[in-house]
């Protein structure tokens, strides 16, 4: 999904299948979670202890669903088989049918391809799925199945032998949760004992807002993405072809502060080991991790921003392109032109741009930009002087038509 998302393969015509993606993710999580706690031994124990907490953290109608969701109170009877049945039947049921579409998507609407020759957004070049793309297939699935088989018979993952049974009077020192889960473990260990009490009902806040409103908050900007990047750039084009992530700094790094906020958080799930090893107080470690995962994620958005709004330079074509271009005469006059270094922002990527601008000395021209970098089909710049990115905001025909559009006589 990151490769998706740094190279812009979510967008039209494939948001519906980011969506489906990202759901896929929280059911695979989810079902991670659901077959942790089968062997109910002191950690998968205490993980659903914590997730039956979480549940009863929600304003109203938290206790009812904790009640209905392990029929009874903590810890009953009915949780490991009502686990066992959605672990092993219906969430797998519900991925299978998700994959199915997926697939079904990739069909329809072809994958998206680099930059490339013979490479536009109006095409799709790439290997055949038979027998390329399934031979390339079942190599990755051998491969997967043999690691997964030499991890279970020569690592040791879950020795379940060693914790014990579940006990609510006990509890097992250094345990972090599994890594998909480590994220929302961290953000429960660092915020602040902050609750609500009033007219007889209480809001534990420091349940509520990591454990339920901050995850909610990040899978539903995951989600909501393609339209926000549509939104804010205006483009409504269909793509085929891929960005660099160097192209597209504003999203680029957005995933990088996402990242490095989700690693914070995960650090964060060790913060009883981080205090032991290196002899500090655990209070100290808690504090320190407050604050990091706020401060790291904006420096990671900051330098990645300053990294890459540097202007890729221009191909042979592109200048031989503004050469041929600038013997154009403006009409009715014929002044001089003067060539000069000026800063601009390009309207697809909204980055700001080292590029060359052509003015006169006549009122009544304008000087106007060439910023040939921003495009990835260098075959479609125009010879207008104009920011060849806005060609990527036009309308294109259907996505995987081979018929030429009128600007690649320009080419």
């Amino acid at each position: 999904m990151a490769r998706v998302f740094f190279t812009g393969a979510f967008r039209k015509p494939r948001e519906l299948n980011w969506i489906v993606g990202s759901t896929l993710l929280i059911l695979a999580i989810v079902n991670g979670f659901l077959g942790y706690s089968l062997p109910d031994d002191l950690v998968s124990g205490t993980g659903i202890r914590i997730a039956y907490s979480i549940i009863l953290s929600i304003p109203l109608v938290g206790t009812y669903v904790a009640f209905w969701v392990f029929g009874g109170n903590f810890p009953g009877t009915s949780i490991i088989p009502r686990f066992f049945i959605l672990h092993c039947l219906i969430v797998p049921l519900i991925i299978i049918g998700l994959v199915s579409a997926h697939l079904f998507l990739l069909v329809r609407q072809k994958h998206t391809q680099f930059p490339g020759r013979g490479r536009t957004e109006t095409n799709v070049v790439g290997s055949p799925m038979f027998p390329v793309f399934m031979a390339k297939t079942t190599g990755f699935l051998f491969i997967v199945g043999g690691i997964t088989a030499l991890l279970g018979a020569f690592a040791q993952v879950n020795p379940i032998w060693q914790f014990g049974p579940y006990d609510a009077a006990r509890i097992s020192y250094a345990v972090q949760p599994d890594w998909y889960m480590g994220f929302l473990d961290g953000a429960l260990r660092i915020w602040p004992s902050w609750s609500f009490h009033s007219w007889g009902h209480t809001i534990p806040f420091e349940v509520l807002i990591p454990a339920v409103v901050l995850p909610g908050l990040i899978f539903n900007f995951v989600f909501v993405w393609p339209m926000i990047e549509r939104k804010f750039t205006k483009d409504n084009a269909i793509h085929n072809l891929l960005d660099r992530p160097s192209n597209v700094p504003v999203r680029t790094a957005v995933g990088v502060t996402m990242l490095s906020f989700l690693g914070m958080l995960f650090i964060a799930s060790s913060t009883d080991v981080l205090a032991k090893f290196f002899n500090l107080s655990l209070n100290t470690v808690l504090v320190a991790m407050r604050y990091l995962t706020i401060i790291v994620p904006i420096l990671a958005y900051r330098s990645r921003t300053a990294s890459v709004t540097r202007c890729s330079p221009c191909t042979a074509e592109d200048v031989a392109r503004r050469r041929t271009s600038s013997r154009v005469r403006a009409r009715g006059s014929t002044p001089r032109r003067r060539h000069r270094a000026t800063s601009t922002t390009c309207p697809v990527t909204s980055r700001r741009r080292r590029c060359r601008t052509t003015s006169t000395k006549s009122p009544k021209s304008r000087a106007r930009v060439v910023c040939a970098s921003s495009i990835v089909d260098r075959r479609l710049v125009p010879t207008s002087r104009r920011c060849a990115a806005e060609r990527q905001r036009a309308p294109t025909p259907f996505p995987f038509s081979r018929q030429r559009r009128p600007s690649d006589a320009f080419a």
